[in-house]
């Protein structure tokens, strides 16, 4: 017996461990159980229950994740007040963990959203923002449907809160609200922004114009900017009136009646925009001569006798006059340099004669452009030459692609520059259309990996062109420590498809004080986004002629322009004399205001130079 006692004993102890143990769990399952309930009732409670309930959240969620999700699911019964003041504390609580909130509380808060007051949702929308979750469709919908029935300030706290995630704009924006908020632009007492409502109205979907309301009101407002009293708005309202032709004909009416506008720019740009309509070519200033020698020039005949050289068709005894032209001395002291560069432009070949020199000799300014007009005349990869050690900066993009064989380290100088960065966007397109896969692969691990920010700039640039290292992008564009490099990593991104949501935003871009704008235009019209890049160029308030002139000439951003344009688009030529360029340009804006809805960057192959 003694022995079957302690085998009974020795059972009878683990029984009442195993029991009490089992006893301690259940207790503390239920309690927590019970806590978890009674915080969450009281969430609904007075403000200082709720206070309690909230703390409570923020301190234990961490090691009680059942009651995250216990209190995602209160959002649907809880007042709104009440919800708000929970998504906050998820907030807190997940910002003291060191983690983003739970994914499912945004959207569990949106579709509540219906029951909010204005006042609540603008609230909540905020909230959203703060946490990088406002791009949902159903609360931008949500915030636009609210628009038509809002006080004046609850509306005006719509629109910044819709501004600031890209969706002002019509869809979603009701369209009667939207076009009420252009006319107002078009009131303002500031002339930009009644050029600025012009341009709005250009932009307008299609869909707006299936209303014969909206039919009336576009064409009222653009009627009321095309009597403005300042010729600019003038202008941009007969730009506007272009573009709308193909959705609203009658708006020609308006280009047909500022032919007779009293300023003699905005007449000649009416009369060009009607012969563009009507099918006419535009002619040039002055019709160019058969092409002669330096020998006849005089000073009647001097600019026709230039774009003779630069522009007539090339015949066999034409090719020879240009060859001997191309040959004359150049520099101050010669009157005719502009005309012997434009026959060394049309050369369509580089002199050795002048390479070899250039090899051995500091070459005076004047044959350094002889030599550029040389190189960007001739036919890409068609001249066999090794980079003179002195050769300018602005000839390095130029020689890149004309040499046979071009090397890399050509342009390094070049993308690392500051000052300069229309030569830096002409030098990326260069180097994507120049190297094949593997030496653009490593020019941009070299670029990416330098200490210059101007250099990872570019390398990021030429990543997105040409459609590599996205992951290398991705990584930069969340740790490189420069923000300017950050920005244009999320450009190349996006350039490359990799960021859809990004894309009605882009545009925003121009005009950052710290980016620089010829760098942003190149990712816009990779992506087909002329239209904005042609109107930030054609701003009065941004360029004026002069400064239209030196970007798009002296520092060679039109040969970036004429890379992504439509094959119909006006061309320019750089080496034209100035009445001829400023004629170009005002035929490029023409031609750009009748095809303006073409230049809103439809998405398009990932890579333009495959």
């Amino acid at each position: 017996m003694p022995a079957f006692t302690r085998l009974l004993r020795r059972r009878l102890r683990f029984s009442l461990v195993l029991t009490f143990t089992f006893a301690l769990l259940a207790a503390f399952f239920f309690t927590g159980s019970v806590r978890r309930s009674m915080h969450l009732a009281r969430l609904d409670g007075s403000p200082a229950q709720r206070e309690r309930a909230l703390d409570h959240l923020v301190r234990t969620s961490r090691v009680d994740p059942a009651l995250t999700r216990a209190v995602i699911h209160c959002l649907d019964t809880l007042p709104p007040e009440a919800a708000l003041h929970t998504y906050i504390a998820m907030g807190r609580a997940a910002e003291a963990r060191g983690v983003p909130i739970s994914p499912a509380a945004p959207p569990r808060l949106i579709q509540n959203l219906h029951r909010f007051d204005v006042a609540a949702f603008i609230r909540a929308f905020e909230l959203l923002a703060a946490s990088g979750n406002a791009t949902d469709q159903a609360l931008i919908e949500q915030a636009a449907q609210r628009l038509p029935s809002a006080s004046p300030d609850h509306a005006q706290a719509l629109r910044q809160l819709l501004t600031d995630q890209g969706a002002w704009s019509t869809p979603p924006v009701p369209a009667t609200v939207y076009l009420d908020w252009v006319a107002k632009r078009g009131a303002d007492t500031q002339p930009a922004l009644r050029r600025h409502a012009a341009g709005l109205l250009a932009c307008l979907p299609e869909s707006v114009f299936e209303s014969p309301m909206h039919r009336v009101k576009v064409r009222s407002l653009l009627s009321a900017l095309a009597d403005d009293m300042q010729p600019d708005v003038r202008h941009a309202a007969l730009d506007a009136a272009a573009a709308l032709h193909a959705v609203d004909p009658q708006t020609t009416e308006i280009s047909v009646r500022l032919q007779n506008d009293p300023n003699p720019t905005v007449r000649a740009a009416a009369a060009d925009i009607v012969d563009l309509l009507s099918g006419q070519r535009l002619s040039a200033p002055t019709a160019p001569r058969p092409v002669l020698g330096l020998d006849v020039v005089t000073a009647s005949n001097r600019l026709s006798l230039w774009r003779s050289l630069l522009l007539v068709p090339d015949r066999p005894t034409d090719r020879r006059v240009r060859e001997q032209v191309a040959q004359a001395p150049v520099g101050e002291e010669h009157p005719h340099t502009p005309l012997v560069y434009a026959a060394a432009y049309r050369q369509a070949h580089v002199n050795p004669a002048l390479l070899a020199r250039a090899r051995t000799h500091d070459l005076p300014q004047a044959e350094w452009r002889r030599l550029l007009a040389q190189l960007e005349g001739a036919h890409p990869g068609s001249v066999m030459m090794d980079l003179p050690p002195a050769t300018p900066q602005a000839l390095r993009p130029a020689a890149t692609r004309a040499a046979h064989q071009p090397h890399p380290r050509w342009l390094h100088a070049v993308l690392r520059l500051d000052d300069q960065p229309a030569l830096r966007a002409n030098a990326c397109v260069v180097a994507v259309e120049r190297f094949d896969h593997t030496t653009r692969g490593a020019l941009i691990n070299q670029l990416l990996d330098a200490p210059d920010p101007h250099s990872r700039v570019s390398g990021a640039l030429i990543a997105g062109l040409c459609g590599q290292r996205i992951g290398d992008l991705r990584q930069c564009a969340e740790l490189d420590p420069d923000p300017v490099v950050r920005q244009f990593a999320q450009l190349a991104r996006w350039m490359q498809h990799d960021l859809p949501d990004a894309h009605a935003r882009a545009a925003e871009r121009l005009g950052h004080a710290e980016l620089p704008e010829p760098l942003v235009m190149l990712a816009l019209l990779h992506r087909g986004q002329w239209g904005p890049v042609l109107d930030r160029i054609f701003d009065p308030d941004v360029y004026n002629p002069e400064q239209r002139r030196v970007l798009l000439g002296r520092q060679r951003f039109a040969l970036v322009l004429g890379q992504h344009l439509p094959p119909d688009a006006p061309p320019l030529h750089l080496w034209a004399d100035g009445d001829h360029f400023a004629r170009e340009l005002d035929v490029l804006r023409a031609w750009a205001a009748i095809h303006r809805r073409r230049g809103e960057g439809v998405p398009q192959n990932i890579n333009n130079y495959w």
